[in-house]
């Protein structure tokens, strides 16, 4: 499966640290992270595609968009046996494309 995410760039966020967040007991409106930071983040757990600034859309465009944000795509990594899985399917399909 895919995972989308959207945050806050380090320009869009509060510029709070960490221990600041704990301090006050608020996000001030929100926690900005570098791309550096959510690859550290997700990788652990999924592959990310891409981790790309969001494009800012025109008013009355009927689309979202703000460039204080990231736009991150990931899904969850393949193990040994789905890639095989999807290998040997293709395989079939090709050969079953040429005996046609």
């Amino acid at each position: 499966g895919c995972f989308a995410l959207t945050c806050f760039r380090p320009e869009g966020g509060s510029g709070l640290s960490d221990m600041e967040v704990y301090e006050r007991r608020s996000l001030g409106g929100g926690l900005g992270y570098t791309e550096e930071r959510l690859r550290a983040i997700w990788s652990n757990t999924l592959d990310v595609v891409v981790i790309r600034p969001m494009r800012r859309q025109l008013a009355g465009s009927g689309l979202f968009g703000e460039d204080f944000l990231w736009a991150l795509l990931a899904r969850k990594p393949l193990t040994p046996s789905a890639v095989a899985s999807l290998l040997s399917s293709t395989t079939a399909a090709e050969a079953e494309g040429r005996t046609q």
